[in-house]
């Protein structure tokens, strides 16, 4: 190699006492330069180098000649040198933004680890101690160092932010299921487990809204007929039996697609049916016809369960409030006539 030891010069050249001199120099010239391979600039200075140290090993070379060579070779090492160490202060500035952008990408980390916080500021104060250093060894092996303490912490924090998210996600799920239990139970009644009210009215607009467009929903209203005095004579468990025994019926009865029933309230039901008038009224007489034919027993008395309903067709010109009204109308009207019949 070109920059060879004083005795490797002097085997090359051994009648040429310059060329020991040329080759002391160089080594010396060379200890603060930085050579990177497959670098242009660096192969250009290299075959410079080995072009002046042929030169300066020439056996009639005179002492003027060799000074000349010598002073070329100075200028050279000064010139590659400088040039190197602006590419490598442009390296180093490269370097401190990179990892600046790594910084400010951890900003929002920072933020909940205080660990990582702290880890970063002492990295930080050291890269800026870098700017001290006194070659560029010392730089490189700092940076190095910084990248793998920053990696470290990145990594630890990675690891804590997995298992925190993986802590707030299992919360976030019991706190999802939580909220639908709760959205169930407020459209739901806690008796006959059927929807309530609440449930209800937006299926009714959504019903109202296609019956305008010409397709056939009906709304009906039940009541348990004399349910006040079941809970009189037999007590409010057994009129709670009651209500729990007419929804189940209605919801067999019911068990169609586009039929929703629900518990108003008290002993009040509605059904919102989708198809004919005469359909609804059917099925809600199957209904007592059922309970006719199987009697609900209380200690040693058994009481038939019936119903008064009324139906009705929904309109376009209807709202929720509108359709209850007239649907419970109707309801105690015919309730009144099964009173006057019995």
């Amino acid at each position: 190699m070109f920059w060879k030891k004083a005795s490797d010069w002097a085997n090359i050249a051994p009648n040429c006492p310059s060329a020991v001199r040329f080759g002391v120099a160089a080594s010396k010239g060379f200890e603060k330069l930085v050579i990177i391979p497959n670098d242009p600039n660096s192969h250009e200075f290299l075959t410079k180098v080995e072009r002046l140290s042929s030169e300066a090993c020439e056996r009639d070379l005179s002492p003027a000649q060799f000074e000349e060579i010598a002073s070329d070779l100075d200028t050279t090492v000064a010139k590659f040198g400088r040039e190197q160490r602006r590419a490598i202060e442009d390296s180093i500035g490269k370097v401190y933004e990179g990892l600046r952008d790594i910084l400010k990408s951890l900003e929002g980390a920072i933020a909940s680890s205080e660990q990582l916080e702290a880890e970063t500021e002492v990295s930080t104060s050291r890269l800026l101690s870098l700017q001290k250093a006194k070659n560029f060894d010392e730089v490189v092996d700092g940076l190095k160092t910084e990248i793998a303490s920053l990696n470290n912490a990145v990594s630890r924090h990675r690891s804590d932010a997995q298992l925190i998210r993986k802590i707030a996600s299992n919360h976030v799920e019991d706190l999802r299921t939580k909220l639908k239990v709760a959205e169930k139970a407020v459209k739901t009644d806690p008796l006959t487990k059927l929807g309530n009210r609440n449930a209800f009215d937006l299926q009714l607009a959504f019903a109202i809204s296609r019956a305008a467009e010409g397709e056939a929903y009906c709304l009906a209203i039940v009541d348990i007929d004399k349910f006040k005095s079941i809970n009189d004579t037999f007590g409010h468990l057994c009129g709670d039996s009651a209500l729990v025994e007419i929804a189940k019926q209605l919801s067999q009865t019911f068990a169609l697609a586009g039929t929703t029933v629900v518990r108003v309230g008290g002993d009040e039901f509605a059904v919102l049916y989708k198809g004919s008038l005469l359909q609804l009224e059917a099925k809600l007489e199957r209904v007592n016809s059922i309970m006719a034919k199987s009697p609900m027993a209380h200690n040693d008395s058994h009481f038939t369960l019936h119903a008064s309903f009324g139906c009705i067709q929904l309109a376009a010109g209807h709202t929720p409030d509108t359709a209850f009204a007239q649907a419970d109308q109707v309801m105690y009207e015919n309730k009144r006539q099964n009173r006057q019949a019995a």
